[in-house]
């Protein structure tokens, strides 16, 4: 946790980059771009991309299944 009130502009980028990057890390269906907006009295300044993640997907295959090939277990 690295949140200050008072955090510099950079700072306060690295911070919001680094939270963004973990859930790309958790959820790779996400995508691999990080997009910052800062929005400030002045106006609206995009940061696309801000950075790439590291991260590629090397599967060889994708799964993709067709609805109904996966074993229904339990209705509600």
């Amino acid at each position: 946790d690295g949140f200050r009130h008072d955090l510099e502009l950079e700072k306060a980028k690295e911070l919001v980059r680094a939270a963004i990057h973990a859930g790309i890390m958790s959820d790779l269906g996400s995508g691999n771009n990080i997009d910052i907006c800062v929005i400030t009295r002045g106006g609206v300044d995009y940061s696309r991309p801000f950075q790439e993640s590291e991260f590629r997907d090397d599967r060889k295959m994708k799964y993709k299944y067709r609805p109904g090939t996966t074993a229904v277990l339990t209705e509600k």
